[in-house]
């Protein structure tokens, strides 16, 4: 979900906005508005017809149920491209921009325009929630009201991605204004690194009321989630709840590089389905992504992209028959699609596994991390052979537990192979940026 947002906000911007065409005489305002109303409107069908479609007893027969799980999965992953799909629809054929920013004369107001932009593809989301809902409940058997659902969901993914974008567009729209001419110009992209950073260090402390959460509390459980930070050499601010309202999400995770601003997140409905072995499991799981440096490679990954991403605006990628900003989304898009759909899977799958691998180390049990997993599986509602983005499937993952725990060597040969993955992100960030200083000095 984090990456269709990503490819919805590349969708809305990816459009220039010829505001003229707002005040010829055959332009028509209604009718923007009822083709977005009527699109955004069709947004639950695929929703409904899925849920339909799937029967309470289908997911308690233990031979039917992986088949159900893998078509809900399937017609999930179909189901935002539908969204996507449809949100282009109404930015680029229906003119929604042309409506908002012409029409209704907002361009250029502070983070306004870039909100009303996005408004559609919000609407089609929550809209789309609402059948999704009923079968979350079946898949979890979780206690939460529609409300509740929406709001978790809103929170976990609009707000992650939305909350720092709106940061950051609002600091560059009012250096915008403030700051004009050249030196605006020169001010624009100095700006922007610099609060991408300042917001990217402070995060995590905004993280914490975005999501909900509350401090686990003082009793056996936190002592010795303290006792295994304190093994492994590794400082956090704190140790958070990360409340789910009744939803049976099963998680965690850990936020911020620095030990000032970083921490480890589990989910209450971890605490309540897993038992105090399993937990410190999933933890030391989470403690190892820290003791690896795994973010640091992550922002090494990120700094490699931007590079490419200059590299790209200075390189000329003529389309016949396109119009420049129709390029730039082409092949900016290609490069996202890319570079995060298929590179930063490769890297962050490997990393989990690596996380693993040191988690269990850390805890000196591969059953209670294998039945956590398990457990995790059973919970999200997602067949144990499935892979996702950012993780190989709970099959290959306790798969490869069992044999590195039976073979020593194999598990000596993937530390080896990770130690080339780090040195190979290395070079090739310091590459990209060199490349990129290049191109920009030429240009």
């Amino acid at each position: 979900m984090y990456a269709t947002i990503v490819v919805a906000v590349l969708i809305a911007f990816a459009a220039e906005v010829d505001l003229a065409q707002a005040f010829e005489p055959q332009f028509n305002p209604a009718s923007i508005l009822i083709w977005t109303i009527l699109v955004t409107a069709l947004a639950p069908v695929p929703g409904v017809l899925l849920a339909r479609s799937i029967k309470p007893e289908q997911l308690a027969d233990r031979s039917t149920r992986p088949r159900v799980l893998k078509r809900v999965r399937i017609v999930s992953l179909a189901y935002q491209v539908y969204l996507l799909g449809s949100f282009a629809v109404v930015i680029h054929l229906i003119r929604w921009p042309l409506l908002t920013e012409g029409t209704l004369h907002l361009a250029g107001w502070v983070l306004v325009d870039e909100v009303l932009r996005l408004a559609p593809f919000l609407c089609m989301l929550v809209l789309a929630w609402m059948p999704l809902y009923r079968i979350d409940r079946m898949l979890r058997g979780g206690t939460w009201s529609m409300h509740e659902y929406i709001e978790f969901h809103f929170r976990q993914y609009v707000l992650f991605i939305l909350v720092p974008f709106a940061m950051i567009v609002t600091v560059k729209d009012v250096v915008a204004l403030v700051v004009t001419g050249e030196v605006g110009t020169a001010l624009d992209g100095i700006v922007l690194v610099a609060a991408v950073g300042v917001f990217f260090c402070f995060w995590p402390l905004l993280l914490r009321y975005v999501w909900r959460t509350r401090p686990l509390e003082a009793g056996p459980l936190r002592r010795r989630l303290q006792d295994l930070c304190q093994r492994a050499g590794m400082g956090c601010r704190d140790i958070l709840v990360w409340e789910t309202m009744g939803g049976h999400v099963v998680n965690a995770c850990v936020v911020g590089i620095a030990a000032r601003v970083r921490f480890i997140m589990v989910s209450d409905a971890l605490t309540e389905a897993l038992t105090p072995e399993e937990i410190e499991g999933v933890f030391a799981h989470e403690v190892a992504h820290v003791t690896r440096h795994h973010m640091l490679y992550y922002v090494l990954f990120a700094v490699a992209f931007g590079a490419l991403f200059v590299l790209l605006a200075s390189a000329p990628l003529p389309l016949a028959g396109s119009g420049e900003a129709w390029q730039e989304a082409l092949w900016g898009g290609a490069l996202v699609l890319l570079y995060w759909g298929v590179g930063f899977a490769f890297v962050s799958r490997r990393m989990e596994v690596e996380a693993d691998v040191y988690g269990v180390e850390l805890t000196g049990s591969t059953t209670d991390f294998v039945n956590a997993l398990e457990r995790i599986s059973f919970f999200s509602g997602r067949p144990r052979s499935a892979n996702s983005w950012r993780h190989f499937s709970i099959e290959k993952r306790t798969r490869f537990l069992q044999a590195c725990e039976a073979d020593p060597q194999r598990m000596r040969r993937f530390k080896k192979e990770m130690s080339i993955l780090r040195w190979g992100i290395v070079a090739f960030t310091a590459c990209a940026v060199a490349a990129a200083a290049i191109a920009a000095v030429l240009s």
